[in-house]
C-alpha cells in the first residue's frame, strides 16, 4: 500500500547534500574532519552596516545536537526543564493580568499600553506592599496587591533561571566542543551511524502511519456521506407510501384520473379492491 516513490524520495532527501556530502569531506579531508569544529559564523548589524562575526562553535561533520542527545542527555535535560518552566512563568503572567480589574491596569506596574507588567515597578510597588504587610496590613486573594506579589515572586524566579540557564547553555556547548574533538573513532562510527542510517529508517518506518491516516480519513469521511443506510432509506420509502395511500382514496376526479389513481395505489402496494 506504501507508494515506493514516496520512500526512494526519503532516501535521496537523506543521501542528496546530507550523507553524499559527509562521505566526500572524510574521503578528501581524513577521518579526522569528524572530530573537528568550526567557528559557526553569523551575520550581524553592528554600526548600521552588517559583519560576520562568530557566535560559538559547530560540528564539521558531527551536529551538536545529536552529541548533546546521546551523550549529554542529563544536561539537555536539565536545560529542557529549566526552559520549560520560563514557558510556564510567561503563561502564569497572562493568568495574573487577566484577574486584575481594567480601573488597576492604569497603575505603574502595567505599561502605558496596558497588555504586560512593567518588572521594575512591579518590585518597586511590591516593597510597598511588603512594608503594609510588616505593619499588620491583610490582602485578599486575587486582590490587585495578592497578584503583585505573585508576580513578583515569578520575576525574581524567572531572572534567576534565566541566568542559570544561561550558564548551562554555555556549559553544554563548552563541552560538546571538547566531546567531539576527543571522541574516538568507533564514537564516531556510532554517531555516523544515527545520523546517516537511524535518521533514514525513522523516515522510512513513518511511511506506514501515512497510508493509514489516509485511509482512515477516508473511511471516516464514507461513513459521515453514508450515514443514512440504503436500509434506511428503503425503510422511509415503504413508510412514505404508506402515509401516501390514504391520501389517494381522497382525491377525486373524472373516470380516467380515478383510473390512474387506482394504478398508482396498486403500485405503492395497495390492493386492488382499495
Amino acid at each position: 500500500m506504501i507508494d515506493k516513490y514516496q520512500a526512494y524520495q526519503i532516501l535521496d532527501d537523506n543521501w542528496s547534500g546530507k550523507i553524499d556530502t559527509d562521505l566526500e569531506i572524510i574521503q578528501t579531508e581524513g577521518f579526522e574532519a569528524t572530530k573537528q569544529v568550526d567557528p559557526n559564523m553569523v551575520i550581524k548589524k553592528k554600526d548600521n552596516k552588517e559583519v560576520e562575526v562568530q557566535e560559538g562553535w559547530a560540528g564539521h561533520i558531527l551536529p551538536f545536537e545529536l552529541v548533546q542527545k546521546v551523550h549529554l542527555s542529563d544536561m539537555l535535560e536539565s536545560i529542557n526543564t529549566k526552559t520549560e518552566r520560563m514557558y510556564e512563568i510567561a503563561s502564569s503572567y497572562q493568568e495574573l493580568y487577566d484577574l486584575i480589574s481594567d480601573d488597576d491596569k492604569t497603575i505603574d506596574a502595567i505599561n502605558a499600553e496596558e497588555d504586560k507588567f512593567v518588572n521594575d515597578e512591579v518590585l518597586k510597588k511590591v516593597k510597598e506592599i511588603n512594608d503594609e504587610i510588616k505593619c499588620g496590613a491583610t490582602f485578599e486573594e486575587n486582590s490587585l496587591e495578592d497578584i503583585l506579589v505573585k508576580v513578583a515572586d515569578l520575576i525574581m524566579e524567572e531572572k534567576k533561571l534565566r541566568s542559570v540557564l544561561n550558564k548551562e547553555k554555555k556549559e553544554l556547548h563548552i563541552k560538546t566542543k571538547e566531546l567531539i574533538e576527543s571522541f574516538t573513532d568507533d564514537q564516531v562510527i556510532e554517531l555516523l551511524k544515527q545520523k546517516w542510517i537511524e535518521t533514514l529508517v525513522s523516515d522510512l518506518e513513518k511511511l506506514p502511519y501515512g497510508v493509514i491516516r489516509d485511509l482512515t480519513t477516508k473511511v471516516l469521511y464514507l461513513s459521515k456521506k453514508y450515514v443514512v443506510t440504503y436500509s434506511d432509506i428503503e425503510n422511509q420509502i415503504r413508510e412514505t407510501e404508506k402515509q401516501l395511500i390514504p391520501l389517494i382514496d381522497e382525491l377525486e376526479g373524472n373516470k380516467y384520473d380515478m383510473e390512474g389513481l387506482k394504478l398508482l395505489k396498486m403500485l405503492l402496494g395497495g390492493s386492488k379492491d382499495a
